[in-house]
């Protein structure tokens, strides 16, 4: 489904993605993220559904990375810490 692809870079949107409830994910669309040659990070207007399994939220305008499990969905792998 993603051509071989193992991670990508988003963002998340104005809701942020919800924790875990029980055995639950937390859903929500987020951006398909880019980085030009100089090193902007650049927003597409690709928005795709990533799943949160963790017992805490992520805030919203947060970039993350995520990685593609089961070949068909994308899981957040890291969020920016601050």
């Amino acid at each position: 489904m993603y051509d071989g692809m193992e991670g990508f870079l988003m963002k998340t949107g104005a809701n942020g993605i919800p924790a875990r409830e029980d055995t639950t994910a937390g859903k929500e669309k987020c951006k398909l993220c880019m980085i030009n040659n100089a090193g902007t990070i650049v927003e597409t207007a690709s928005e795709i559904i990533v799943y949160n399994p963790f017992s805490t939220p992520i805030s919203q305008d947060t970039y993350i990375t995520v990685k593609v499990i089961n070949g068909a969905q994308l899981v957040v792998d890291a969020e920016d810490c601050q």
